[in-house]
């Protein structure tokens, strides 16, 4: 190939070469403007990231805005997401398996109030103003040795009166009533109360008695408890008798039993046995709810049509006739013989078994009225009476009741009053002798079961019912290893007082012999050596049990050494009747 022919084809080759590269690089810039980055004039033009192009961009510009908003709403809910959050790690996470959380106290149980505003106003100023009006008509005061009352429970427009003059006789210092009521809507047999804590009325709430778990139990294991919910909804015969209780008495429980009307006259001398067993002994008021004769068409029972009036009353009086004579056999022969529609009878009989069997009680007639009396229309009339019945001072328990109610009097007076409690001269006189005989006694307080002051005479020194009142006194404010008794404290403080023999010198000769002539729970002792001596009653045995640790405890009473015993000390015995 010539020289000519190789030069041409080179040229048209640098030629193509020249072109390319003309098209691929960037146009010219616009004249005057120079080129900031004239090193990357050679570079080749990067294409889009495929995220910018405009369709997908678009798209995710929608789901950012779509998650900004679902943000917000979030944070706007995170208190109640943290809330619910924390709750089930507290249930699924904190709860270890075999530890479990304390669980937050139960709710009281409580019965409502039924019949306010109907048998009795609404609203706490209205009740205690027109209770406060009832009671001013009732002349009757507090009754020393009162165990029982009956008193209605009808509306008080009709009944209230009568009721003020039995709530009237109610010692203050009372602190558990037992209510024996009857049913008016269910029909059962034996005893019922409803599973609650509390009964409410506008002037607060009433506890209902702790000693309720054990009735149970006794009632239960003769078939005479049951538990029926419904016969307590609208019941107003307890409920009625509550606001009374509460314009009267301070910190207080209730025991509020409701007899079903098919309970039979051997049922009420059964539960009279088991309330004797379970009360015996203790300070408590039986209250029964009932009225009397429901004469009239309203109660389908006219048995006369002339001398209504008269025939009312002679029929109620015959019914007390049975009560006066604490007699179940002549109110339930009044009852066969008129089948009066007396609508406590059954809780009546329960009670007249009861005293008969175990009290000595007097009765007194404190008031009677009837609805007809009352309106001066006997078309339909309901009869009430407010009747207590009261401890005979000498009877099994009946000097005992009278005693403790003494005692409990003195101590509510002096410590809320700061009085000095006395009979008056008239009661006086009529005490028995055995209540103005010279007697040493002692008076115990315990508060919640503990000791809380223990005071008293073992020498007689005066009649037995000014040392109860004295040492009631004393034990509260003079005993000088507690504190005095304070107002707060009544609530929780529980009395005995132990009457005592004259205290009579034991003869004995040795040790051995001493230990074989005390008797344990029996024997009440006093220690006397030199010019020291100190006294254990015979109570005192239930912590000392064995006779060393009983004397030598009494030795270091006395300020002795614990061994004093065995050197021949003056030992003096004597008895107590002890009632708390």
């Amino acid at each position: 190939m010539s020289k000519s022919v190789k030069a041409d084809k080179e040229r048209k080759v640098r030629k193509r070469r020249h072109t390319a590269k003309e098209k691929a690089m960037p146009p010219p810039k616009p004249a005057g403007k120079a080129d900031k980055n004239p090193g990357r004039k050679n570079r080749r033009r990067r294409k889009l990231p495929s995220w910018l192009k405009p369709e997908r961009f678009n798209r995710l510009l929608f789901l950012f805005s779509v998650f900004l908003v679902a943000a917000v709403l979030l944070w706007g809910a995170s208190p109640f997401i943290v809330k619910e959050s924390s709750l089930v790690y507290h249930k699924v996470f904190a709860q270890s398996p075999g530890k479990k959380q304390a669980a937050a106290p139960p709710k009281p149980r409580v019965r409502m109030p039924a019949v306010e505003g109907m048998f009795y106003p609404s609203g706490r100023e209205n009740i205690e103003s027109m209770i406060s009006i009832m009671m001013a008509h009732a002349p009757s005061s507090e009754i020393n040795g009162l165990t029982a009352l009956i008193v209605p429970h009808a509306g008080y427009r009709y009944s209230g009166v009568t009721a003020s003059y039995g709530f009237k006789a109610i010692p203050r210092y009372k602190k558990r009533i037992v209510i024996l009521a009857p049913s008016h809507y269910a029909n059962f047999r034996g005893v019922s109360w409803p599973y609650v804590d509390y009964y409410r009325t506008a002037l607060g709430d009433i506890p209902l008695d702790s000693s309720l778990t054990r009735l149970k139990a006794e009632l239960e294991s003769r078939g005479l408890f049951i538990d029926i919910p419904e016969a307590h909804q609208h019941e107003h015969s307890i409920e009625v008798e509550l606001p009374f209780l509460q314009s009267r008495l301070e910190n207080f429980s209730i025991v509020p039993l409701l007899f079903g009307p098919s309970t039979t006259l051997a049922d009420t001398k059964e539960i009279a046995d088991i309330l004797h067993r379970l009360y015996n002994g203790k300070d408590v008021l039986f209250l029964v709810s009932s009225d009397f004769t429901h004469y009239g068409p309203n109660y389908n029972y006219i048995p006369f049509r002339t001398n209504v009036s008269a025939n009312i009353r002679k029929f109620d009086f015959w019914a007390f006739k049975g009560i006066k004579a604490v007699s179940p056999a002549d109110f339930f022969n009044f009852i066969i013989t008129t089948h009066d529609t007396v609508c406590g009878r059954i809780p009546i009989l329960t009670l007249l078994f009861l005293l008969k069997n175990y009290y000595n009680v007097s009765v007194r007639l404190l008031n009677y009225s009837t609805s007809g009396g009352l309106t001066g229309d006997y078309t339909n009339s309901v009869s009430y009476f407010a009747i207590a019945l009261v401890s005979n001072s000498r009877n099994s328990g009946g000097e005992g009741s009278f005693l403790l109610e003494l005692a409990n009097k003195t101590l509510y007076d002096y410590v809320r009053n700061h009085e000095s409690y006395s009979l008056d001269p008239s009661v006086v006189e009529g005490l028995d002798p055995d209540l103005r005989e010279k007697r040493g006694c002692f008076v115990t307080l315990k508060e919640e079961g503990r000791l809380r002051g223990c005071i008293g005479h073992i020498i007689p020194r005066e009649p037995l019912y000014k040392c109860v009142i004295d040492n009631a006194i004393n034990a509260a404010s003079r005993d000088v290893r507690f504190r005095p008794v304070s107002a707060d404290e009544l609530s929780r403080i529980s009395l005995e007082v132990s009457v005592l023999s004259v205290p009579e010198l034991l003869n004995y000769t040795t040790t051995d012999d001493l230990k074989e002539k005390l008797v344990p729970m029996r024997d009440g002792v006093v220690l006397a050596m030199g010019n020291r001596e100190a006294t254990y009653l015979p109570q005192v045995w239930e912590q000392l049990p064995t006779k060393e640790s009983f004397l030598s405890s009494l030795c270091l009473k006395a300020g002795l050494d614990r061994d004093c015993w065995t050197r021949h000390p003056s030992i003096y015995v004597y008895h107590a009747d002890v009632f708390s």
